[in-house]
């Protein structure tokens, strides 16, 4: 961007979620991030980048699994670092998934950043469970051991959103162009998939949670 359009300023922001769709039909927002099931009625959306949950302790960790796979139990008893980017109370994907094995997790700590989250694991023994790409990234920086989550999650793909009026607009088509050029050596080479095998069919108890908005994409 700095390069195509060198007067131009990105003022990247965290809105709240309920807030976002607002944001884009007032235009105070060209564009939103994020793992959306599908877009609402009057927003255009466009697949970015497809993720999966991962967990992550850090290097040395008594609990740490030795063939890359975390009993249920185990990882349940483990005090979790729980990203939350809103002060909603949220029902994660994690505690559904736990739920239907019997079982219940202790979130020692509650922080708004992805950032941060992976720090605090690093100096603790808390658990963080959040998306594999930003584990990996952060474990070839941070001492951290990734793996496989021992739950069943859902994957999820960041989508790119923004209002059907700017559809033919050639500034906003540039931004979005800049933002596929971005993602596309991220992107995995398989079969896009819809969100019904991401998230479950539309009668699915799972779906009709998250729907309802008790469970977000973060975990």
């Amino acid at each position: 961007m700095i390069r195509e359009a060198p007067g131009i300023t990105l003022d990247v922001r965290l809105p709240h979620r309920a807030d976002f769709f607002g944001r884009l039909e007032a235009g105070r927002a060209d564009v939103v991030i994020h793992a959306c099931l599908e877009p609402p009625a009057g927003l255009c959306g466009l697949g970015l980048v497809r993720d999966r949950f991962a967990c992550a302790v850090r290097k040395g960790h008594p609990d740490a699994p030795k063939k890359k796979r975390m009993s249920l139990e185990t990882y349940a008893a483990l005090p979790h670092c729980l990203i939350a980017v809103s002060d909603e109370a949220q029902v994660g994907s994690v505690d559904l998934a736990l739920e239907e094995h019997g079982l219940r997790r202790h979130v020692a700590c509650r922080v708004r950043s992805f950032l941060a989250a992976p720090m605090i694991v690093a100096q603790s023994d808390a658990i963080l469970t959040g998306p594999a790409r930003l584990l990996r990234w952060f474990a070839e920086r941070y001492p951290l051991e990734v793996f496989d989550a021992p739950v069943s999650v859902h994957d999820f793909e960041y989508i790119a959103l923004w209002h059907e009026r700017f559809e033919r607009e050639p500034a906003h088509a540039w931004l979005r162009g800049v933002l596929v050029a971005a993602a596309k050596p991220h992107r995995p080479d398989t079969r896009d998939r819809d969100w019904r095998e991401l998230w479950g069919h539309a009668e699915s108890p799972r779906r009709r949670k998250i729907q309802r908005g008790t469970v977000g994409p973060v975990i």
